[in-house]
């Protein structure tokens, strides 16, 4: 099948990327040469030459992104907030584990566990999983328990970044699906198998089946697992990430107001890095600020909260919070009025909203299997 390529697009994408790369690298030799400055490395003069130098460079990237059609590549819009601004079930962003890709024929079999549900029958009719492969429901008799799994080899499944992800977003979509039917759930990361067990040393007949092991291993916990599927019945999480934009932050205190009016002499390339040092400085201040203010918000209104890494931030912003909420589904909309509300008092701010979906950062390790207690390996293989 022939390749077509549409050079021009072709050289566009390769040019912003050039691009990108060029402004990382501009943005840590402005960090550099403010360090320099402050630090009396360089004489008034040597400063100065330095800092028109990186003007020039500045203004030579930004005609060279007009010239080309190049948006700003270190801004993008502020996420809408409230219950038209989230993302929906199925998307990368929701914080499912990343792992690895095919499988291959052996002598047994395994089970590929999507998350330990409420037992309600038919919650899984007609949900497919990795690769459309059906899923269904294994319910522990007693319990109250039932394992989203699918039938399969005692192989991880491994491949490309692109094909992983895609496997991810399938996993999500099918856990989401389910978690809806059934009201809760304790979603498992990505790659988790339950294999026959290997046949005893010396002893006869073979070791337990998956299904076996996979029942036996909820048996043991059940009223621990129990209870927490309770205690997130009718909760989903949601994900909330803010952020300043450093150029449009209030920088007119007035010790800035006169450190600025002494400096008012300074070249223009001088006058950039300071203003850019003076955003900073203000941005994290206001940072420090706001984040008190937002996360005692966010938790009159949701049961828990957990931070995370930011996922998203470029280098014109300042972090102010990145956190998992597990809410009540009723109160979805009242976090969406608290970010709202921040937005609109703090015009700097880049706020994402995204959920809901089940509470992946809610299921705490106890609560998901372990390899060296569930998923055993088929003879032959050495332990992944």
């Amino acid at each position: 099948m022939p390749l077509t390529v549409d050079e021009n697009s072709l050289k566009h994408g390769v040019l912003s990327l050039v691009v990108t790369l060029a402004e990382v690298i501009q943005e840590a030799l402005d960090r550099q040469a403010l360090r320099r400055i402050n630090g009396g490395d360089l004489g008034p003069e040597e400063a100065e030459r330095l800092a028109d130098a990186l003007l020039e460079l500045d203004e030579a990237m930004e005609q060279i992104k007009e010239d080309h059609g190049i948006v700003h590549l270190g801004r993008r819009p502020a996420s809408r907030t409230g219950r038209g601004g989230r993302r929906r079930r199925g998307q990368a962003d929701q914080p499912a584990a990343l792992g690895g890709g095919g499988t291959a024929m052996t002598d047994t079999t395994a089970l590929y566990v999507y998350a330990l549900v409420p037992d309600r029958p038919g919650a899984a009719d007609g949900v497919t999983g990795l690769d459309g492969r059906p899923l269904r429901l294994v319910a522990v008799a007693g319990t109250g328990v039932a394992a989203l799994v699918h039938d399969g080899e005692p192989e991880p499944f491994q491949g490309g970044d692109e094909q992983v992800h895609r496997w991810v977003e399938e996993q999500s979509h099918a856990v989401t699906t389910v978690w809806e039917r059934s009201g809760s759930a304790l979603p498992m990361t990505f790659n988790v198998l339950v294999a026959d067990e290997p046949p005893p040393g010396n002893g006869p007949g073979p070791g337990r089946g998956a299904e076996q092991r996979l029942t036996d291993w909820i048996t043991s916990r059940a009223s621990s697992l129990t209870n927490r599927l309770e205690e997130l019945s009718g909760r989903c999480e949601l994900r909330v990430e803010i952020t300043l934009e450093r150029s449009v932050t209030p920088t007119d205190t007035p010790a800035q107001e006169t450190a600025t009016s002494a400096t008012e002499t300074r070249s223009p390339g001088m006058l950039r890095l300071l203003g850019k040092q003076r955003a900073r400085n203000a941005a994290g201040e206001l940072a420090d600020t706001l984040h008190a203010r937002v996360r005692h918000r966010l938790l009159s209104v949701a049961e828990d909260l957990r931070d995370r890494a930011p996922t998203q931030r470029t280098s014109d912003e300042t972090h102010v919070l990145s956190a998992a909420l597990l809410v009540r589904h009723e109160d979805v909309d009242a976090v969406g009025t608290v970010l709202s509300q921040t937005r609109a008092e703090q015009p700097a701010s880049r706020v994402r909203f995204l959920g809901p979906w089940p509470p992946y950062s809610f299921a705490d390790t106890e609560h998901r299997f372990q390899s060296d207690e569930v998923a055993g390996d088929p003879p032959g293989r050495a332990p992944r």
